[in-house]
């Protein structure tokens, strides 16, 4: 999903993210977005799931490649499940102005549900933010 952000000539927003529990696919279609320095969230208002990634300091300009021990995660499944422990992948951030560009490798988060206590959720894609 994607929208247009007016500033200095049109910026797309969007998030092109799978979101994989133990390689079961879960549908994620992000159509509210919000981002500061130091973090950005992808609201599934249909689904009632999201996605919100803390890189735990404001990120500057240019590139910085987090490792799963530098950035925390909070994702709500479809299903209800809570991810919030990263284990594993990094996310490489492009910071230009206003706008980042995101890039999610092989981010594994562990998590659960009321019915599944033990669960893996993969996180693959890219998004581009505008940020306060």
């Amino acid at each position: 999903m994607s929208d247009i952000c007016s500033g200095n000539g049109p910026t797309v927003v969007e998030a092109k993210i799978n979101a994989d529990i133990d390689d079961n696919r879960d549908p994620f279609h992000p159509d509210e977005f919000r981002g500061q320095k130091f973090m950005v969230r992808f609201d599934d208002t249909g689904g009632a799931t999201y996605l919100e990634i803390d890189y735990r300091t404001p990120l500057g300009q240019g590139t910085h490649t987090l490792t799963h021990t530098q950035y925390g995660i909070k994702y709500k499944s479809t299903f209800g499940g809570d991810f919030e422990h990263p284990v594993g992948g990094t996310i490489t951030v492009i910071v230009l102005g206003n706008t980042q560009k995101g890039t999610l490798t092989g981010v594994r988060v562990s998590g659960r549900s009321d019915t599944a206590p033990n669960m893996e959720l993969t996180l693959t894609g890219t998004y581009t933010m505008v940020v306060n």
